[in-house]
């Protein structure tokens, strides 16, 4: 039975940069991965909850930035694990 690969929600203000994400994903043997634009990101995420094993989220997005956003998720999926990205930095930081 095949292995199904990890579903991720990238989350970012920058379309440019979900879609250098997601094609990042497939050249690693990833799924494609959804890609939302902040609010867009939380109406992907209640249609299906479960769906993700994944949220990739950008720190510094303006109006509702990462860790608010993290914080919506988990309202939606208390067990939602993500992984914030500083646009300024290559660290990425998990809560995991």
């Amino acid at each position: 039975m095949p292995v199904s690969k990890p579903s991720i929600l990238v989350v970012d203000d920058e379309e440019v940069a979900l879609t250098l994400d997601q094609n990042s994903f497939v050249r690693s043997g990833l799924s494609r991965g959804d890609g939302a634009v902040r609010f867009r990101s939380l109406d992907l995420f209640r249609r299906r909850p479960p769906g993700y094993d994944l949220v990739l989220l950008d720190l510094t997005m303006p109006f509702m930035d990462g860790e608010e956003t993290f914080q919506r998720l988990r309202e939606i999926r208390p067990t939602c694990q993500s992984c914030f990205a500083p646009v300024s930095s290559s660290k990425i930081v998990s809560n995991a």
